[in-house]
């Protein structure tokens, strides 16, 4: 008996340390989810308002990830389309239809 004694405050104690780690765990999503979905759901939205003929909105999102890779790229194509939806027919060598 005395032998189970022993062994039972580390039990208690690695119970409660698996808790701590499964909270840890099950938090992760939520952080993650908050930190990288709004700017997708910011770039998902965009193709939108450009189809709609709006080339002077830009994408707000400064950062060196790969989202603002993207978003500076994005940034740059839209800068390029409303350039180019700026010049007259006769350089473009395009007619719009």
């Amino acid at each position: 008996m005395k032998v189970i004694e022993r062994f039972v405050p580390c039990g208690i104690i690695s119970c409660l340390s698996l808790e701590w780690w499964q909270s840890g765990l099950l938090s992760l999503p939520s952080f993650w989810g908050r930190k990288f979905l709004p700017p997708f759901a910011t770039l998902r939205e965009f193709p939108k308002i450009i189809a709609n003929g709006s080339y002077r909105t830009r994408v707000d999102y400064q950062s060196d990830d790969e989202v603002g890779e993207l978003a500076h790229a994005i940034n740059k194509m839209v800068e390029t389309l409303e350039k180019k939806s700026q010049m007259p027919e006769s350089m473009t060598g395009e007619k719009d239809t």
